[in-house]
């Protein structure tokens, strides 16, 4: 069947209103600001001060060509809260421009061994300028209002709709968001008391690399933000 010309430029408008309509958006859009009133204060509070130390290091029990392990060691913390909250925590490392990166053995928990740089923390600098070390750190014997509970992470760049991690090494660049659920869940749940322990293990570099000839002190230094959920 053939058209006339006044037929196919009929045809033809109305095929393009009808793809032109179906490309636009909606011309709306709702802004939705949310957040907590709270009254809740929560602090936290670490034994020894915060310090974990190794003492005097004799570097001459040390290897000279491989890297040197320091040992495990913990530091009991708690956070405390007015009301139950929920409430983690963040990492920071204040020594990060020291990260060697060495890869380090960890055995506890489910921490896997700290071979990537944000899992691991710097220790400070000779007096020449070389990197001494670093640590890896992860937490442990999680109790929270009694209960045990799982270390639950998630990162910065997670959407809404991604779920917790079962995770007990938090980032040292700040990056990860660490807090507590039930076990066997991973939801955040609220507390009034939640105690674990910091555990780290630190390695340092092999003493000819070091060239350490005076005491130099080993310097590492990390920050704890607690963030309302």
């Amino acid at each position: 069947m053939s058209l006339r010309n006044n037929d196919k430029k009929i045809i033809l408008a109305g095929a393009i209103a009808l793809t032109t309509t179906a490309a636009f958006a909606e011309p709306t859009a709702v802004l939705k600001v949310q957040g907590t009133l709270t009254n809740s204060a929560c602090s936290v509070t670490m034994s020894d001060g915060g310090v974990i130390d190794y003492g005097y290091i004799r570097l001459g029990n040390f290897s000279a060509t491989d890297n040197n392990e320091l040992g495990e060691k913990s530091l009991p913390v708690t956070i405390n809260c007015d009301v139950a909250t929920k409430l983690g925590f963040r990492m920071q490392d204040n020594q990060a421009d020291s990260n060697s990166n060495i890869a380090v053995p960890v055995r506890g928990g489910t921490a896997s061994p700290g071979s990537a740089s944000y899992y691991n923390y710097g220790i400070g600098k000779t007096t020449d300028g070389v990197n001494i070390g670093n640590y890896a750190l992860w937490i442990s014997n999680s109790v929270a209002d009694g209960n045990n509970v799982d270390n639950i992470l998630r990162h910065n760049d997670w959407s809404s709709n991604h779920p917790w991690a079962k995770t007990d090494s938090p980032r040292s660049d700040g990056f990860s968001l660490s807090t507590v659920a039930a076990t066997g869940t991973l939801e955040p749940i609220a507390f009034t008391t939640y105690t674990f322990d910091i555990n780290i293990n630190t390695m340092i570099k092999e003493t000819s690399t070091l060239a350490i000839t005076d005491d130099t002190p080993i310097d590492g230094q990390a920050t704890m933000t607690l963030v309302y959920l």
